[in-house]
């Protein structure tokens, strides 16, 4: 009766509903008690020890032992010792990944994989694993088999694993399954990817996901084909894509694009839109866009006067350098500090915050300013162009777009020696999401790419002044810079050490400079936050003599500004395109 008052007066009490299946366990009516364990599930999905409860009165069959390849030791056998051509030292015989997520949310996945040990680096490479596993997990194999069959178990120590006399001819098997659980507005949907393609050859790869009839399930593959089949299997549907006898990819090559840009993926989302996760992210930003006394008074000293006699480019700029010269930036990771950026107010008084902070903190000011502005989601372009496809909260940045004269303008916040409108690299080609407001609803629907947003180009010139002498040369150079680039150059001369700025440019030259030369002397230094341009001169020493051909006296001309390096520009033949990005860091010489 206790039980049954407790329903009547929290009926979505989860922990009722459990104590009410377990009562009814106890007294032999497991039927009923199996409906009320379902209910509570249904309100607790993390709730693995009941799961487990579960399968075992309903007598749930056991996918992952049906669907995992058979017989693993046979199948060890059967392919180890075949001398499949590899660059470092080991071979995948195995790369298999089972996943079966829950009609309430959460899943469980199963991995399993062999690799044959086939040279010293081999051993040296693998000789000890970090699985980096937390929660809910369950290493069922962690083994070496010998050729002749005997296995050797590593050591362990929570999912570091180490593999003791290891040999040339090993195989290493791992076995291991997890649980998880979500949380938040998408606790019922699961998004992830996984990699076909990798710089070491796999003779059987195969991915198997089991999904819940009737539950959304969208997937992309990437980069390439794969086999692929579905088929139903009781209360799920079921996909599979696998490869056979893989080759490697080519080793990795200077300036390559990213693996998600040229390997085979295969993404996965449950969440059926790019709509929701804006939606979702503006909605935990709306409560926290409150403008109070403090907010009004960081208001007041950007705008003394009101913002009359301010054009909107002003206005904008004028709230990005108070952000810029008055807050320091916390390097805490987007996801990692949680997704809730902080008020505005608690920002303004600590001085600090991450990238979601100051571009709401700007976002609050902008709209007080009479501008239209709201916030992006971004993940960088070090990723690469694909690596987030279908609907996520995989992001790892967010920035500010406002809009001047009707044009948009994205802004960097997190660098306080960024020029206004300039961009850093990572942002360009990153993939991007606007976030709507309750004051700017109309956005760009869906992810897009940052290729060719508006921003303040990136200009390195020199000037340079050559007089030669015997044995040794004068170089005079007045580099003038302008973009993004800046934000390195004026952490440079912040430093209030000559020394310590004088032996920056000199790392700064040997790195631009092929010739032996003394950096003899900094001067004419021009340098503001808010200027475009920082402006300095530098006088050299160059060491090297001229060379005589007959009559003719030879020398090279250093090349200060060099586009292209041996690195890029090479005789042997490439495999992989170049990512440009990766290189240059000027749009302008």
């Amino acid at each position: 009766p206790y039980i049954d008052q407790v329903l009547l007066n929290f009926p979505y009490s989860f922990t009722g509903m459990e104590l009410k299946g377990t009562a009814l366990e106890l007294i032999g009516k497991n039927k009923e008690a199996l409906t009320w364990y379902q209910k509570s599930l249904a309100h607790n999905g993390s709730n693995s020890s009941l799961r487990n409860k579960i399968d075992d009165l309903s007598n749930a069959k056991d996918y992952f032992k049906e669907l995992a390849t058979a017989d693993i030791y046979a199948y060890m056998t059967e392919q180890r010792g075949k001398n499949i051509q590899n660059n470092y030292g080991y071979t995948y015989l195995l790369d298999e990944s089972l996943l079966q997520l829950y009609p309430e949310g959460g899943g469980k996945s199963q991995m399993r994989y062999v690799v044959e040990i086939t040279s010293d680096n081999g051993i040296e490479s693998l000789k000890e694993i970090n699985l980096g596993l937390s929660g809910n997990y369950h290493i069922t194999k962690s083994e070496i088999v010998k050729p002749d069959k005997k296995v050797v178990p590593a050591s362990k120590s929570g999912s570091n694993l180490v593999f003791n006399n290891l040999d040339i001819g090993d195989l290493i098997y791992v076995d291991y399954e997890t649980a998880y659980t979500n949380n938040g507005r998408f606790y019922e949907d699961h998004v992830d990817y996984f990699q076909f393609d990798s710089y070491h050859p796999v003779a059987k790869n195969t991915l198997k996901i089991l999904v819940p009839k009737g539950k959304h399930f969208a997937y992309e593959v990437l980069n390439g084909d794969l086999s692929y089949k579905k088929e139903m299997l009781g209360e799920y549907v079921y996909h599979q894509w696998e490869t056979i006898n893989s080759m490697g990819m080519a080793t990795q090559e200077n300036y390559m694009p990213s693996l998600s840009d040229i390997a085979r993926y295969v993404h996965i989302s449950t969440i059926d839109s790019w709509n929701d996760i804006a939606h979702w992210y503006s909605d935990l930003v709306r409560p926290q866009i409150v403008i109070n006394s403090d907010v009004k008074e960081a208001f007041q000293k950007i705008f003394p006067n009101g913002t009359t006699d301010y054009s909107e480019d002003e206005k904008a700029s004028r709230i990005y350098y108070y952000i810029m010269e008055n807050f320091s930036y916390s390097h805490v990771g987007f996801r990692q500090s949680g997704y809730v950026p902080q008020k505005p107010s608690r920002t303004i008084k600590s001085k600090l915050g991450d990238c979601k902070d100051f571009s709401t903190l700007y976002l609050t000011l902008a709209q007080m300013a009479g501008l239209k502005s709201h916030l992006v989601l971004v993940l960088t372009s070090d990723f690469g162009k694909q690596s987030m496809v279908l609907p996520s909260q995989d992001f790892n940045h967010c920035i500010a777009k406002v809009f001047i004269e009707g044009k948009p303008q994205y802004l960097e916040l997190t660098d306080n020696n960024m020029p206004y409108r300039a961009i850093p690299n990572t942002l360009e080609n990153a993939t991007a999401l606007d976030i709507p407001n309750q004051w700017v609803t109309e956005v760009q629907q869906g992810i897009y790419p940052l290729d060719a947003s508006a921003h303040v180009p990136t200009v390195l010139e020199s000037n340079m002044e050559y007089v030669l002498n015997d044995g040794e040369h004068s170089l005079t150079i007045e580099s003038i810079l302008k973009g993004s680039i800046n934000s390195h150059y004026a952490g440079v001369f912040k430093e209030k050490n000559y020394e310590v700025v004088k032996k920056k440019i000199t790392d700064d030259f040997q790195g631009r400079i092929t010739e032996d030369f003394t950096l003899d002397s900094i001067h004419g230094i021009e340098y503001d936050l808010r200027s475009p341009v920082v402006k300095y001169v530098s006088n050299l020493t160059i060491n090297e003599k001229i060379n005589e051909i007959g009559s003719m006296k030879v020398f090279s001309l250093p090349a200060v500004n060099n586009a292209y390096n041996t690195s890029i520009i090479s005789a042997d033949k490439r495999v992989f395109p170049i990512d440009y990005l990766l290189y240059e860091n000027a749009d302008i010489y």
